[in-house]
C-alpha cells in the first residue's frame, strides 16, 4: 500500500481508480468543497461508493444563527472548519444518496455516483 498526500481539489489518481471514497470531517475544512466533491467523482468508479461523516449547517432556525455568527472565530481556531457550510447539497451535486443520518450538525451517509 503507499501513502500519497495531495489536496482534495487536486487528486494525483486517474479516473475511476476506486471502489470507495470515503470523507470525515474534511468539507468543512477544505477550502474549495465543491471541487473537491468533483474530484472525489472523478477518482470513484461508476459503481463505487462515496461514504461521509460531515458538519452540516442546522435546518434549525436559531441553531443555523449561531453556527453563522460563530464561525467566523471558530474557523481560526480550529484549523480552518466552517461548521456551517450545506456539505449535503455540496455532496448532491456529484452523488445521488443512498442513506442519510442527520443529527444535531453532524451528518452520515452513503451516495453512489451520478451518471456522467
Amino acid at each position: 500500500m503507499e501513502l500519497t498526500e495531495a489536496g482534495a481539489e487536486s487528486l494525483p489518481f486517474d479516473d475511476d481508480e476506486f471502489d470507495t471514497v470515503v470523507s470525515t470531517l474534511s468539507l468543512c475544512t477544505i477550502p474549495d468543497p465543491e471541487t473537491a466533491i468533483s474530484e472525489a467523482r472523478r477518482v470513484l468508479k461508476d459503481d463505487g461508493r462515496f461514504v461521509f461523516l460531515e458538519h452540516i449547517r442546522s435546518d434549525k432556525r436559531w441553531l443555523g444563527a449561531l453556527q453563522d455568527l460563530a464561525t467566523p472565530p471558530w474557523k481560526h481556531i480550529s484549523g480552518g472548519c466552517h461548521w456551517n457550510r450545506r456539505s449535503v447539497e455540496t455532496i448532491e451535486r456529484e452523488f445521488e444518496l443512498e442513506h442519510l443520518f442527520a443529527t444535531g450538525v453532524f451528518v452520515q451517509g452513503t451516495a453512489r455516483p451520478r451518471a456522467t
